[in-house]
């Protein structure tokens, strides 16, 4: 492919009618989804005619495809009190030296702590290709999905696809019961009833008693979270066993 380019650092060359320059840089703007593929591309260049002569050397770049997300791992988190983290997970993410991709997470910036799988760019010194981000997950997002995109540092700031990440909403306890128990042996059943208790890949919510925090026994009124990549229900009540003061 040819392209037009913008010449600067001139100076003309006496002797032609024609008004002729000799120039010593060129600036080319390539057209957006060229060279989606990615690789080495040889560049040169041709003088226009009648002096239409090429260059014998050329010059070699790399080009990039753009990110290409597939998923997050986990891809689910209750944002809306306290942060959380997970890994995103694609293709084409980019090390340039110390520059990291940025990531946005319904379009707040989350923290990139490091990218994971990583194979050197073949031509470009200290530049690596990597397959998993180490996210921190800002707080204060609603109840909702929410797009996460990344894009890569420049000079190659190609933006992602964009993956969903499942936005829970926090608990709520509606009541309590027994409301006046003594529990001097232990062995007393606390049941809560509220929403939002959500159990994960078989792990069951935990109940805060004081200052106590006790793994559920039961959970109930439960439906399945659809479309998740773990198994997750979400809960109206659970009962948890006091231990003995």
């Amino acid at each position: 492919e040819e392209y037009p380019t913008t010449a600067s650092d001139c100076e003309p060359v006496p002797g032609p009618v024609a008004t002729v320059q000799t120039c010593r840089s060129l600036a080319v703007t390539l057209p957006s989804g060229s060279f989606l593929e990615g690789g080495r591309i040889d560049v040169g260049v041709r003088n226009p005619a009648p002096a239409a002569c090429t260059t014998q050397d050329t010059a070699a770049l790399v080009t990039v495809p753009p990110p290409r997300l597939t998923g997050l791992e986990p891809d689910f988190a209750c944002l809306e009190t306290a942060p959380g983290s997970a890994t995103l997970v694609g293709t084409g993410l980019l090390r340039i030296g110390e520059a990291l991709p940025t990531v946005t997470v319904g379009g707040v910036d989350a923290v990139v702590e490091g990218l994971d799988d990583c194979t050197d760019l073949a031509g470009v010194p200290g530049t690596a290709v990597c397959t998993r981000a180490q996210l921190g997950l800002p707080a204060g997002a609603d109840a909702m999905t929410l797009d996460v995109v990344a894009t890569n540092p420049a000079p190659a700031a190609c933006t992602s696809n964009s993956v969903p990440l499942r936005n829970f909403a926090p608990p709520t306890v509606t009541e309590a019961t027994p409301v006046l128990f003594c529990n001097g042996d232990g062995g007393t059943t606390i049941t809560v009833s509220g929403t939002n208790f959500y159990t994960v890949a078989g792990q069951l919510p935990s109940m805060i008693v004081g200052d106590s925090v006790i793994v559920a026994d039961t959970v109930d009124g439960c439906t399945t979270e659809e479309g998740l990549t773990l198994a997750v229900e979400r809960c109206t009540s659970l009962t948890a066993t006091l231990p003995a003061d």
